[in-house]
């Protein structure tokens, strides 16, 4: 469980660079939306497992 919150919020952040070249080489398709849509849903998520991920390992100095 060591540094799982900070090992998906790579993850997500990886993901939604591939999901922001889709949407910027599909810009006048209507997915655009859809996927600039996953993009600030995906980007929220992976800031909240990032700051997650900080807290378990400020939990972790202190012990």
């Amino acid at each position: 469980m060591k540094n799982s919150y900070l090992k998906l919020s790579i993850y997500f952040l990886i993901l939604l660079t591939i999901i922001a070249y889709l949407a910027i080489t599909n810009i006048n398709d209507p997915i655009f939306f859809v996927l600039l849509g996953s993009f600030i849903c995906g980007f929220i998520v992976s800031i909240f497992c990032l700051i997650d991920g900080i807290k378990e390992r400020k939990k972790e100095f202190k012990l």
